[in-house]
């Protein structure tokens, strides 16, 4: 079971046995050290950045990072797997009742709670395909992880590369591929692209070469290889692993 804690500088989360936030590598204690400060009590230091490495603000964005997002904006394909479990979960629960509309800005994505298209997602099973993808580069973080390429690249440079496993069991999708605005409902101020599939199963995300370490894991591999390709996946194979995305109509 992953319990997660949140990092006091990059605000991203990340499983609490981690003695330092993988994304960004802060220390993961800060938060609450700086209560036990308020409160009188002694607070150890962590370590300094020379070794944690310099904090987000210092290292920031390359400098391609904003071509490089707006080159991401017109993808129809988002991988999910580097979405923090609350996005994820947002995006789940949209699902169960209506059809997802997300807001994408470069290299972001929102989920919007309270907007929604018409339609009903079904799923649609398949054999279990199992695919590993090798990042060693700045270009190839935000190709595959735009979503946390800015955290991730300290770590990739660090640790040479990341590396991404997916194990993918089939899609819920809807069958429709155009929406105009008239068509969404709720609260949809700023919605830019309909969610009309969704590739689930497990993943796996690691850094390093040879001694690999964990940065985050969703589902569990050995299940969604045992699924049946007939039937909805079993509830340990359900992780969201990519999205598929439609922009919706500008307004004449």
């Amino acid at each position: 079971m992953n319990i997660l804690t949140v990092c006091p500088r990059c605000h991203r989360h990340f499983r609490i046995v981690e003695s330092v936030c993988p994304f960004c590598e802060a220390c993961a204690h800060a938060a609450p050290f700086a209560v036990m400060a308020a409160m009188g009590a002694a607070v150890p230091a962590c370590l300094p950045s020379a070794v944690y490495g310099p904090p987000a603000s210092v290292y920031g964005p390359p400098p391609m990072s904003a071509q490089a997002c707006e080159s991401v904006a017109s993808q129809p394909r988002l991988v999910t797997a580097d979405w923090t479990a609350e996005n994820r979960a947002d995006l789940e629960a949209i699902a169960r009742h209506g059809v997802a509309v997300v807001r994408r800005d470069g290299c972001q994505t929102q989920v919007l709670r309270d907007c929604s298209a018409p339609g009903k997602y079904q799923f649609v099973a398949d054999r279990p395909k199992t695919e590993t993808r090798t990042i060693r580069t700045s270009e190839e973080l935000y190709a595959v992880l735009p979503t946390s390429a800015r955290q991730l690249d300290y770590v990739r440079d660090r640790e040479r590369q990341i590396e991404l496993t997916t194990v993918a069991v089939g899609q819920y999708r809807v069958d429709r591929d155009a929406f105009a605005p008239s068509d969404l409902s709720g609260s949809c101020e700023g919605a830019t692209h309909v969610v009309t599939a969704m590739t689930v199963g497990a993943f796996s995300l690691a850094a390093g070469v040879a001694d690999k370490r964990t940065l985050d894991t969703g589902g569990q591999a050995e299940s969604c290889n045992h699924a049946e390709s007939t039937a909805d996946p079993p509830r340990t194979c359900r992780e969201l692993i990519e999205i598929e995305l439609v922009a919706v109509a500008k307004k004449p």
